[in-house]
């Protein structure tokens, strides 16, 4: 078993791939598992390995854990395509990744999951994330999760499209906060979870430095697109949960999914004390972000 070398599952996602390059600059030998590798290929020539393998099959993972000390899963699914749903990939696709990982003797794995999830109630990708929270607690591994707050690219990906249609449709009335977190930033503390010994058997609920108001994020993020010209419209959470039903109805598939309107009554906001004292890492805010990716020219 090489020591330093970890296995990466998910390693072709928008977050995956950023926690493959942090490995790569830390000095790790990285072996990428996913369906898609996309979004790397140019790494294969730093001496990434890649692999395509699924999975929501078992067996197949098992030569792929071989070899490794570790095991980083940053799967999880934006929206359902069935076969993929929340419940086989982020439920029991994760927990089959872990049993293999068992199985092999490997005992450190790093696992992301959604913050609030251990409040839900009805939302699917929630309860599966929580699921495997509850299995790693039982499994008697050496594990760490996080709970990210949304992510920059979610956060830019929810709200631009609407603000250049000239309409957001918003859920409440504006004031749920929300606390966008750099997936550089959450990469650096899941990969210097490998070796810290502050880490084991914790779970973390990470965000980034700055707290937004629903309206003031919107706002923010159409400033940066240049756009005065559009409008805000908020639904209750119960209209919003009874359009997303009738929509996917129609058009499976659709963009508001009934399983994430819970999700968003929940405020994403967490505690920066514990990540600060554990990883003592100055988060980044989004405003670079922003003016990188939206400002206009």
């Amino acid at each position: 078993m090489d020591t330093k070398k970890v296995l990466i599952a998910g390693g072709g996602g928008h977050l995956g791939s950023v926690v493959v390059k942090v490995a790569v600059q830390k000095g790790y030998g990285v072996r990428a598992l996913d369906r898609n590798l996309d979004r790397i290929k140019e790494m294969e020539s730093q001496g990434v390995e890649m692999v395509i393998a699924d999975v929501t099959d078992k067996e197949s993972l098992r030569p792929h854990v071989k070899g490794v000390s570790a095991v980083v899963s940053a799967i999880g699914l934006w929206r359902e395509v069935p076969p993929y749903t929340f419940d086989t990939v982020d439920r029991q696709g994760n927990i089959n990744l872990f049993e293999v990982t068992k199985d092999e003797g490997i005992k450190k794995i790093i696992y992301v999951s959604l913050l609030n999830c251990e409040k839900a109630k009805k939302a699917k990708v929630m309860l599966a994330k929580r699921a495997v929270e509850l299995w790693l607690e039982g499994s008697g591994l050496d594990y760490t999760v996080f709970r990210p707050s949304g992510l920059f690219h979610d956060f830019v990906q929810v709200f631009r499209p609407q603000i250049l249609k000239g309409m957001v449709r918003g859920l409440g009335d504006g004031s749920l906060k929300m606390q966008p977190l750099s997936p550089e930033d959450l990469s650096i503390c899941m990969v210097d979870s490998l070796e810290n010994p502050k880490v084991s058997k914790k779970i973390f609920n990470i965000g980034g430095p700055e707290i937004f108001t629903y309206d003031q994020a919107i706002k923010m993020v159409a400033g940066y697109l240049g756009k005065q010209d559009f409008k805000i419209s908020y639904s209750p959470f119960w209209v919003a949960q009874a359009m997303a039903y009738i929509m996917n109805w129609i058009k499976p598939g659709s963009f508001l999914q009934p399983d994430w309107i819970e999700l968003l009554t929940f405020p994403s906001v967490a505690d920066p004390k514990p990540i600060k004292e554990t990883f003592g890492i100055e988060l980044k805010g989004i405003k670079g972000y922003l003016e990188e990716h939206l400002k206009q020219k």
